[in-house]
């Protein structure tokens, strides 16, 4: 069965572990045909969220994937095998169906860049995001790595901002768990990494990101802050243009 959400933040979640998968399965030697996710990892007593399982079971509902639950001998290895002492990983094995897979892929892939495209020409805004989830700053590329921190908290607050732009620190801490990032180990930590990443002016986003060749800055054209904090979160501000 199908399901295709019309919520953008529901259709980006989608989107971002169904091109997880499609990465994974690029890096597949001949012959296999699964890989390997990661739901649960445990360091140290300290349980970890890669995946987020519900979604797992939303695409598997919509007849793209197959999953295959790793044996009990699987998840838990030695640490010998690990080398890494006090670490359990637990996971699923994931096989693409095609065409299936191939066409969901495409078709979430589209939704999200129709809504940006939509957005874009009905309200032209100083903040824009491209179908290969590369961002723009008034029509010029804003230049970072899209596996660093600093893309993954910015995307965040593009992709699940509210009217307002807003994003709390709990949901930050949250979609960061999702895409593969440890747990804070308390409400200070958790503070310190989405300050880090964004507004630490020795190596937040300001410090690294740049716009043909110069580092971005953090002003909008109508002279406010372009993320700032409000309360417990962080709010981005993309006025029209």
């Amino acid at each position: 069965m199908e399901i295709f959400n019309a919520s953008r933040q529901k259709n980006t979640e989608i989107n971002n572990l169904l091109q997880k998968i499609k990465y994974e399965v690029g890096n597949l030697s001949r012959g296999e045909k699964y890989v390997f996710l990661p739901i649960i990892i445990i360091k140290d007593g300290q349980p970890t969220y890669p995946i987020d399982q519900a979604l797992l079971q939303e695409v598997r509902d919509m007849g793209a994937i197959e999953l295959d639950k790793r044996s009990i001998e699987e998840m838990n290895e030695t640490l010998e095998e690990t080398e890494l002492k006090g670490l359990i990983i637990e996971g699923v094995w994931i096989k693409p169906i095609e065409p299936k897979f191939s066409r969901l892929c495409e078709k979430y892939q589209k939704s999200i860049t129709t809504t940006d495209t939509i957005t874009a020409l009905n309200t032209p805004r100083l903040i824009t995001r491209d179908s290969n989830g590369d961002y723009f700053y008034d029509g010029k590329r804003i230049e970072m790595g899209q596996e660093t921190i600093h893309y993954k908290v910015f995307d965040i607050l593009y992709t699940m901002g509210d009217q307002r732009g807003f994003v709390s620190h709990e949901e930050i801490e949250r979609e960061l768990i999702k895409r593969g990032l440890p747990e804070s180990r308390d409400e200070k930590a958790k503070y310190k990494r989405i300050h880090n990443a964004t507004l630490n002016e020795q190596q937040g986003l300001f410090r690294y990101a740049k716009v043909s060749g110069k580092k971005l800055r953090n002003e909008t054209k109508d002279g406010r802050k372009l993320i700032e904090p409000l309360g417990k979160g962080l709010k981005l501000n993309s006025p029209t243009i």
